[in-house]
């Protein structure tokens, strides 16, 4: 017996739509052709200068905070 499709073919779907449906994301993404994994990531340490996330220059970020 072949398993009921979540998405409908010729239906648009929105970033929003995708978690309206009533379905686990990891089945969805599997009809997508896609896979989920779950895992901890390392975020960047603050420098002690301040918020500079992804190597932006701290003395530009605090311009840009102040305006």
């Amino acid at each position: 017996m072949a398993k009921a499709k979540i998405l409908k073919p010729g239906e648009t779907y929105t970033f929003r739509r995708y978690f309206e449906l009533r379905f686990p994301p990891a089945a969805i993404l599997q009809e997508l052709g896609a896979s989920l994994t779950i895992a901890e990531i390392a975020a960047p340490k603050d420098s002690g200068r301040g918020f500079a996330p992804f190597g932006w220059n701290a003395e530009l970020l605090g311009d840009f905070q102040k305006s």
